[in-house]
């Protein structure tokens, strides 16, 4: 005879060992029922057909005593549970119900351990660890961003709020002190920019830029320019012992005013523009007389 059990509110499944709990009914597991609407009654294999919940004998082939198994045959077939919350996880487990898996909002998917997010995939596809409002692609960080990947311009970026360096397709910029030690380039990378500032037509006619080289925070070099306040520089320089140089090349040593040129078997020469822009005149030396021609001598390489 078939028997028919009415659940008037709701129907709750929970497996102990071989038996599944019906409004607080122990029913046998091993029998044969099935759920359809409101109404249970014996039938056959756990499986889901047309919105029916079929329950069979388990055997050793599909199963252990006390385990279920489920089939969803067709693609109406669904499954439903509870958004849950980061402390009470809606898909948990046995014995640490507050780690698993919840829905903090619509369309939004996140895990918890120890009843804390710790990870989320939001509405747009972000997906941030240690972080419930990830800014972009992959963010790992709080709210000042640590570390962060956008993948449709293909950047990453690092630090508070991601912008004390970022990596894009073209590029490696960093807004903060780089500290390092030796930087290798490429094997046989050839002729190359090792260090290039753009400077844009808001930068005031006659403001200094480009870089200075710095031994214990003493100035060493100095590479000199303006911006010329359309977007270019003007007034190019190197400075030696200055910050400031006043000519092409400006060496200022407060220790020694005498500047050195060549060495032992590698005399000294010195090539000066002629102001016709013709040709140069030679400066030498041999045991203190100064010598000037404009015929390259061999000691002049």
């Amino acid at each position: 005879m078939r028997k028919t059990l009415t659940v008037l509110f709701s129907v709750a499944l929970a497996i102990f060992a071989s038996y599944f709990i019906v409004k607080g009914q122990s029913v046998p597991l091993l029998d044969k029922w099935v759920l359809s609407g409101s109404e249970i009654s014996p039938r056959g294999a756990w499986s889901v057909r047309t919105n029916q919940l079929y329950a069979n004998t388990l055997t050793a082939t599909s199963a252990t005593i006390g385990n279920l198994q489920i089939t969803l045959i067709g693609t109406s077939s669904l499954i439903r549970i509870s958004t849950g919350t980061a402390a009470v996880p809606s898909l948990a487990f046995d014995t640490d119900t507050d780690t698993g898996l919840f829905s903090p909002a619509a369309n939004m998917l996140a895990f918890t351990t120890g009843g804390t997010s710790r990870m989320r995939i939001d509405n747009n596809g972000n997906v941030g660890i240690a972080t419930t409002t990830p800014s972009t692609t992959f963010v790992v960080g709080t709210t000042t961003e640590t570390f962060a990947v956008n993948a449709n311009t293909a950047n990453i970026y690092g630090g508070p709020n991601g912008n004390q360096w970022q990596s894009s397709s073209t590029a490696f910029n960093m807004n903060v002190p780089l500290d390092a030690g030796n930087i290798l380039t490429v094997e046989d990378l050839g002729q190359h920019v090792l260090y290039n500032q753009p400077v844009s037509a808001s930068s005031s006619i006659g403001t200094p830029v480009g870089p200075q080289f710095n031994l214990d925070s003493s100035n060493v070099l100095t590479v000199y320019g303006e911006s010329n306040g359309s977007g270019g520089v003007q007034n190019l320089r190197i400075g030696i012992g200055t910050t400031t140089p006043q000519s092409a090349l400006h060496i200022l040593d407060t220790a020694s005013t005498t500047v050195y040129i060549g060495a032992a078997g590698f005399p000294g020469c010195i090539a000066n523009q002629d102001t016709d822009g013709a040709g140069f005149t030679y400066l030498t030396t041999l045991d203190g007389v100064l010598s000037a021609t404009s015929t390259k001598p061999n000691i002049c390489r």
